[in-house]
């Protein structure tokens, strides 16, 4: 199932862009970690905003991440309850 877009203009196309390139990596990764499609689908929307409510502030002006991602994600679907933070 594609990942539908909202009707109104992001604030960051950037973001947008990256997030629209970046979906179907995110959920199938997501998908290895929780063993459940729409629950891989929940953590990488709630991820995503997470980033997109940081956006400006986490991008530095060169990436050194071989996933294009100046970041890494810290939002678990683990045993440790979804949504809990890796320390």
């Amino acid at each position: 199932m594609p990942h539908e877009t909202s009707a109104a203009p992001p604030e960051h196309p950037d973001f947008a862009a990256y997030a629209s390139a970046a979906w179907a990596r995110l959920v199938r990764t997501a998908l290895l970690l929780t063993g459940d499609f729409h629950e891989a689908e929940d953590l990488v929307q709630t991820t995503l905003a997470k980033v997109y409510a940081r956006w400006d502030a986490s991008r530095p002006t060169t990436s050194t991440s071989t996933s294009g991602a100046p970041w890494s994600t810290t939002t678990s679907a683990g045993p440790a309850g979804a949504g809990s933070r890796i320390c």
